[in-house]
């Protein structure tokens, strides 16, 4: 039986990813660089944006400073939601 709606869990990285492409292409900073700015290389990256909840709390903070997330965006980030 299809799903009829995706899982809480799924929405709130959804809502991750969307923050963290607006902020790089905001940017204009491509995976290569995010990677060196997060000291992680660029596989690495891809798969933290792939799945949001394996960043670490070292490279989340440098995600935030890098990319000039506001509180709105952290929020949203964390808590997959938007006003």
């Amino acid at each position: 039986m299809p799903r009829l709606q995706p899982s809480l869990d799924e929405m709130r990285d959804r809502e991750s990813r969307a923050v963290m492409a607006d902020g790089q292409a905001r940017k204009a900073y491509n995976d290569e660089e995010m990677g060196k700015f997060l000291a992680i290389t660029r596989p690495t990256y891809q798969k933290r944006r792939r799945q949001p909840d394996t960043f670490t709390m070292r490279e989340f903070r440098a995600m935030v400073r890098v990319l000039g997330l506001s509180d709105e965006e952290i929020v949203r980030f964390i808590r997959g939601k938007r006003k």
